[in-house]
Order: C-alpha cells, then structure tokens, then sequence
C-alpha cells in the first residue's frame, strides 16, 4: 500500500515540477523575444538611417560630378579665349 502512494507522491511531484519548468520557460522565451523584437527594431531604424544617408551622399556625388563638368567648360573657355588672344597678338606684332 506504501508503494502506490510513493509512486503518486512522485507522479505529482514530477508534474508539479514539470508545469513549473514550462511556465518558466515559457515566460523566458517570451521576455527574450521582446528583447530581441526590439534590437531587431533597433537595427531595420538604423539600417533605414544608412539608406538615407546613402542616397544623400549619391546625391552629393552628382551634385560635384555636374560641378565639376560646368567648371571644365568654362576652363575650356577660357582656354580658347586665351588661345584666341594669343594667335590675334602674334598676328598683330608679326606683321
């Protein structure tokens, strides 16, 4: 007769012990997942902080390539305009 009550005593016990492990784990897991929810929520923000800049440094990027095309031409102006007097002053004190 001691032998059934000893294997419910540890029936109960193991159960009692098995419930509490899960709702432990259970509240682990969930409080982890937050956790990690907001790191990932954290880094999509910062990753969409990094295209931001990104596209404003590509647009920087145009900005001095369009820059630096106006200045070439109008040094290439300037370098026929000083082209141009040369050749008249060589023709005027050649003659």
């Amino acid at each position: 007769m001691n032998l059934p009550f000893n294997s419910l005593y540890f029936i109960v016990l193991l159960s009692t012990f098995s419930t509490l492990l899960i709702f432990i784990l259970y509240f682990n897991y969930k409080k982890t997942k937050s956790i990690e929810m907001n790191r990932l929520n954290y880094l999509f923000l910062a990753l969409d902080k990094e295209k931001l800049v990104a596209n404003k440094l590509n647009s920087v990027d145009l900005e001095i390539s369009q820059i630096e095309k106006q200045t070439q031409l109008k040094i290439n102006k300037v370098n026929t305009g000083v082209l141009n007097m040369h050749f008249s002053l060589t023709e005027i004190f050649n003659d």
